[in-house]
């Protein structure tokens, strides 16, 4: 990956030779930069009448890569040498997996494989913050605000339970992207962040990294899924469950931090990994 060029929001990551960049070569892995840093980003909507949905204020203080697709079962058994999930299919986002299985097994293989090939820098889930910037269009999240992550019509950038017979998840990148060209961040399957859950986003870092995480505690899911209504795959919608649960509606989707640009949490995984 070229780390070394300037990026523009909404780009895709490249490799050296100026093709988008492709986690080991395979398709749906690719990454798009968001220019957060600086940004003040309203997170949640007074008008929703959830008290957990009270609005509060961000503002980043870095920039990061985010999974233009959600992580497909492809990707997850390149890394893992498994296949977990009960709806089956090389493309379909991955589901079926815990909290803990994300954070404790397929992160630090991800990681450590890429170490050994050379790559810098580290991945990991995304704070709920970044999730719900990234989702509402990155700068434009304003222009208009969406109650969806694209569009203001569901059937147009999800797979929620009109569309989909509450049957089955459905391959990645179907339905129109977001302003940022992310695909699936409402329906399909609800997403995992970094974050333990918290009431009050108020209570949130105001940096826009995730929450501390303590063990046992309950850790954010976003996005809707294929089996859900309108009402949850809203942008702004804020879920959560146990770490140890395991749904067949709940995937993931990574970001990628910057060598430079790494929070302390980040700097902590890579010395547990290299010892």
């Amino acid at each position: 990956m070229d780390l070394n060029r300037p990026y523009s929001e909404g780009e895709t990551l490249k490799d050296l030779n100026g093709q988008d960049f492709k986690l080991f070569g395979l398709d749906y892995t690719e990454l798009v930069y968001v220019a957060a840093r600086g940004k003040t980003f309203t997170m949640g909507d007074n008008n929703s009448g959830y008290e957990n949905e009270a609005e509060t204020q961000i503002t980043f203080d870095r920039d990061y890569f985010i999974g233009r697709f959600a992580v497909t079962q492809e990707l997850y058994q390149k890394v893992t040498g498994q296949i977990s999930s009960r709806f089956k299919g090389n493309y379909r986002p991955v589901e079926g997996l815990s909290w803990n299985e994300i954070t404790k097994d397929f992160l630090p293989k991800l990681n450590h494989q890429l170490q050994v090939l050379g790559f810098q820098g580290l991945f990991a889930l995304l704070s709920e913050a970044q999730w719900e910037y990234a989702a509402a269009g990155g700068q434009a999240w304003d222009k208009p605000q969406l109650d969806y992550a694209g569009s203001n019509n569901l059937h147009d950038v999800g797979w929620f339970t009109d569309n989909s017979g509450d049957k089955s998840t459905f391959p990645v990148g179907l339905k129109e992207p977001n302003a940022l060209g992310l695909y699936d961040m409402s329906g399909n399957v609800w997403e995992w962040c970094q974050d333990d859950y918290q009431f009050k986003l108020a209570d949130l870092p105001k940096n826009g990294l995730p929450t501390p995480n303590q063990q046992g505690v309950t850790k954010v899911l976003r996005g809707g899924g294929f089996f859900g209504n309108r009402f949850n795959c809203r942008i702004r919608r804020r879920s959560y469950d146990a770490p140890g649960y395991r749904f067949n509606g709940n995937g993931f989707r990574l970001v990628f931090f910057l060598p430079s640009d790494r929070n302390e949490s980040t700097k902590r995984e890579e010395g547990r990994l290299n010892k």
